[in-house]
């Protein structure tokens, strides 16, 4: 049985190896629920088609095996890492900008950082993209004046400040 946090995302989802809910605390459990309220359910709504987690919440000791930052949204349970499937006559990949653009565009103040995570041509893994969200909190507030609101990488732990494309 799952435990779902919203209509559409279990908790399980977001637990890596053979982390079980009831070891989830319960301020994680709050944040997972807001990113899933405010970010993911609207996501999934606006374009109808499930997102695919990668990564959710990872216990500090998790985090620190993979190579994940110190203080990591993910250690709270405040962000995700998705993409979107193939749909709307659209493949995954650009189904995935989609998302990254739309969040960006539409969900201001409800996410404290995006980063569209584009490491397939530096890697040659056509699969190597998807969209890291979190939720406002310590580390990103989600104001404008954060310089490290909005990202792209285009390598691993490799960032840069979105940039509007010149028209």
């Amino acid at each position: 049985m799952q435990t779902y946090l919203t209509p559409h995302f279990a908790l399980e989802e977001f637990l890596t190896g053979n982390l079980e809910p009831r070891h989830v605390p319960e301020d994680v459990l709050a944040n997972l629920t807001q990113l899933c309220a405010d970010v993911l359910e609207p996501v999934r709504s606006h374009f109808g088609m499930a997102l695919h987690i990668h990564s959710g919440w990872r216990p500090s000791v998790h985090n620190a095996s993979i190579g994940g930052a110190k203080d990591s949204d993910h250690t709270t349970g405040r962000a995700a890492d998705f993409h979107i499937g193939d749909g709307n006559g659209a493949p995954w990949d650009a189904n995935t900008i989609a998302a990254f653009h739309w969040i960006r565009a539409s969900l201001d103040g409800a996410y404290g950082q995006i980063i569209l995570e584009d490491h397939r041509a530096h890697l040659g893994a056509p699969g190597k993209l998807w969209v890291h969200v979190a939720v406002p909190g310590p580390k990103h507030s989600g104001s404008i004046a954060d310089i490290n609101r909005v990202l792209v990488s285009h390598a691993p732990k490799r960032y840069e400040q979105w940039k509007e494309p010149s028209a």
